[in-house]
């Protein structure tokens, strides 16, 4: 996958308000913590990115250097408690947008 598709498919895991998480990384239907994605309905922005490629390495992927460049740290971003969800949207389509001018320069 490239990582402008990694991003895309981490977007649509969190793109409602009710899909979306904050202080861990997933959470299941009754909205308690899960230790894995297997379960899962509501992801935070790492959650997301790891729950579309589990070998990302997380932090170290490349799809998630994109959102470091769009917001220094993204999970502190993501769990700050006055966040918004429409904030975690613009991040990943600032994110998604860098990575699909680079991977478009690539060519």
């Amino acid at each position: 996958m490239k990582n402008s598709e990694i991003l895309i498919a981490a977007r649509a895991k969190l793109d409602t308000p009710e899909k979306w998480y904050q202080g861990a990384c997933w959470a299941d239907a009754d909205g308690d913590e899960t230790v894995s994605a297997e379960h899962a309905v509501c992801f935070c922005t790492f959650g997301a990115v790891e729950a579309v490629q589990p070998t990302s390495l997380g932090e170290d992927s490349d799809a998630w250097r994109y959102l470091n460049e769009v917001q220094h740290d993204p999970i502190s971003y993501n769990d700050a408690a006055f966040r918004k969800h429409g904030d975690i949207l613009v991040m990943f389509d600032e994110a998604i947008a860098l990575a699909q001018q680079e991977e478009n320069e690539d060519v």
